[in-house]
């Protein structure tokens, strides 16, 4: 059964804090570097959304366009100077090649490296005193913006190359290091190993990117996010002589496009509202960048066009109007603690702000109404105001009547005068007032199960059906090694000698028994197992169909490293934490010009069940190619691993016996 909470938070009234800076910044993310929006109109919203912070780029092509002459194109320097008024707290990431340097790659070699300093340092030194906070570069290992992804020795050692320069302009500036993604991070280890090589002596704080929409549920809760939270905070402790380092989370969001994991309007508002609440019970956390502000296009299906609070023209999204109730107690408020009501599935958050007391109420039970039932020891309570997040509030008197047990015998229930009594689902509610005598006195489930709403079917066929036969029996290749198969990462595929691929499935009822021939120029592996994808690998998605989160998969990476065949699970159907998977038997030999993959996988350790005739499960496929100078692109047998996760592109594996 999933873990259930529900919160409680101090709301404060809207004084006028504007003068006074926040206690923690709540930013959302913009694009006008891309020349998308438009800088006045975009900014006056971005302020009734309540958020306090804004972040872009300027990046290092825009302002070196001649080789040696760094200049901010007028227009970006007016958005600068104009949100710097509005009295918003600016971040500004330094980030992406330079086509005059290292033929526009990562700055890794000591010319491109000083080339980078400067750029670096002709934007602090411009906007001292105007912008508070800059990230060395976005998504370096990742590889956004770039060809390919970038090396994590790479990344410290220019950053330990510019920090002590730009500091020394600015020494009230925030510089923040990382900037990684939340694959790169969660699950490459990628920021320890930053740590490892010195990155905390060469940058005021540590900031990363965090997607939870990605990840199956209960992962995907922010609550959980928060335990996670605590354990980066700890690593970070243990690098820092058991000093806390400051965090900024400069990217998160749920976007809400029609595709694989997708959110509703309203649930992308309920998990903003959470997910910022939540923020503040971290200390070391001080700040989270909405990503992004507006929505970037109009294809239904992408992701990347569904993220922002407003749509396309400013018309507010459902999460625009969560932001405008939550973002003043999170940016002002101070928070209290958690309230133990007695309850493990409960969590009561309190809050102080503008001279009231705010306690943000919610569950996360999969379904039912929850009734809180507050108690106010007041001798004289004042009545509080009642807001339901981004819907609406009203004040409310103190008074509670059982009047359901009661009206049968003609006669009107007796009033509790120190109770209120308030039903609560997964979106937070927001109670503020004089609350220093309050105590909640019970919470009782309300049965109420809208999961069982009939809702309209939805029927999904795979692309490919491959008919898989029993080991006994054999079984036939498949061959995916035409150019309709190859998807490129900046490298390009010559012919079927620089890379090919076939594939054989058999089962057992116990077991799936793949032998995958790969046909490859040049073989490169040389990551660790939690990163053996960025080499020459294997990537293997498996999902049941009868899985109770029909979204959710496993992923397994294979790859040759040391002379030695290693799994390494990515993520699991029912949210099994990154690892080596040894239970899977695996070897890799090499046969002529060929590298041949055998491997024998127990269903019990990858979440399927036990395989018989007629059993369907998803299967996706994809075979890395690396020739030395990074992940060049994949051949796949079904996409839905290396384009984004997505199950609905997988293909299907139907088990026969003749």
């Amino acid at each position: 059964m999933m873990r259930t909470a529900l919160i409680v938070v101090i709301l404060s009234s809207p004084a006028a804090l504007a003068a006074k800076p926040p206690e923690f910044l709540v930013g959302v993310q913009t694009h006008f570097r891309q020349y998308k929006g438009s800088p006045r109109l975009n900014l006056d919203m971005v302020e009734q959304s309540g958020a306090v912070a804004v972040a872009d780029e300027l990046t290092w092509d825009l302002v070196e366009k001649e080789k040696g002459k760094l200049e901010v194109p007028a227009e970006l320097d007016a958005y600068v100077r104009e949100a710097h008024q509005r009295g918003l707290r600016l971040m500004i990431s330094l980030c992406y090649g330079n086509r005059f340097y290292a033929n526009g790659d990562f700055p890794t070699d000591p010319e491109s490296m000083e080339a980078y300093s400067r750029y670096c340092e002709h934007l602090v030194a411009r906007y001292q005193g105007k912008v508070g906070f800059y990230q060395f570069w976005n998504e370096w290992v990742g590889g956004c913006g770039m060809p390919h992804g970038g090396k994590v020795e790479d990344y410290v050692r220019l950053v330990k190359h510019v920090y002590p320069r730009v500091k020394a302009i600015d020494p009230q500036a925030v510089f923040l290091g990382g900037a990684l993604h939340d694959g790169a991070m969660f699950f490459e280890g990628r920021l320890e190993e930053m740590v490892r090589l010195g990155l905390l002596e060469a940058c005021d704080a540590i900031s990363f990117h965090r997607y939870l929409y990605l990840h199956p549920y209960p992962t995907s809760e922010p609550e959980n996010w928060v335990e996670w939270m605590d354990r980066v905070a700890a690593m970070l402790r243990e690098h820092h002589d058991g000093k806390d380092v400051p965090i900024y989370l400069t990217e998160v969001g749920w976007p809400t496009h029609l595709g694989p994991n997708g959110s509703t309007q309203e649930r992308s508002a309920t998990y903003l509202a959470r997910f910022y609440l939540l923020a503040r019970t971290i200390p070391t956390l001080r700040g989270v960048w909405w990503y992004d502000f507006q929505d970037d296009g109009w294809n239904p299906v992408a992701h990347e066009d569904h993220f922002g609070l407003v749509k396309q023209d400013l018309t507010p999204k459902r999460a625009f109007f969560a932001m405008n109730d939550i973002a003043d107690l999170v940016a002002h408020g101070r928070f209290v603690g958690r309230m133990d009501v007695g309850d493990p599935q409960v969590w009561v958050l309190r809050f102080e702000h503008g001279g009231q007391d705010v306690w943000a109420i919610w569950s996360v039970h999969r379904d039912d109404d929850w009734q809180i039932v507050l108690v106010n020891e007041a001798e004289d309570p004042k009545p509080v105001r009642i807001t339901q997040v981004g819907v609406g509030s009203i004040e409310r008197g103190w008074g509670a009547a059982d009047w359901t047990n009661h009206w049968k015998k003609y006669v009107f229930a007796p009033i509790r005068e120190n109770e209120i009594e308030l039903q609560v689902r997964e979106r937070p509610w927001l109670i503020a007032g004089d609350l220093k005598a309050v105590k909640v006195k019970a919470v009782v489930r309300r049965e109420s199960p809208e999961r069982s709403r009939p809702s309209a079917p939805e029927v999904h066929l795979a692309k490919e059906r491959l008919l898989v036969r029993p080991e006994a029996d054999g079984g036939s290749w498949v061959f995916f090694g035409g150019n309709e198969n190859w998807t490129g990462m900046g490298g390009v595929r010559h012919n079927a000698d620089d890379l090919d691929a076939r594939l054989l499935v058999t089962w057992t009822p116990e077991a799936l028994h793949l032998t995958v021939v790969v046909k490859d120029d040049v073989f490169c592996q040389d990551q660790p197992p939690s990163a053996m994808w960025m080499g020459d690998s294997l990537q293997i998605g498996l999902q049941s169909l009868e899985h109770e989160n029909p979204m959710a998969y496993t992923e397994l990476t294979v790859g040759l490293a040391d002379g030695e065949a290693k799994v390494y699970r990515q993520s699991g159907q029912s949210g099994q934490a990154p690892g080596p998977l040894d239970a899977v038997e695996v070897n890799a030999t090499r046969q002529g010009g060929d590298l041949v993959y055998r491997m024998c996988i127990p269903v019990s350790e990858v979440d399927l069940p036990r395989l018989c005739e007629g059993t369907v499960i998803g299967f996706s496929l994809l075979v890395n190619d690396n020739d030395g100078e990074g992940r060049k692109g994949y051949l796949h047998w079904a996409e839905g691993i290396g384009r984004g996760k997505n199950v609905l592109a997988y293909n299907w594996l139907i088990m026969a016996d003749d």
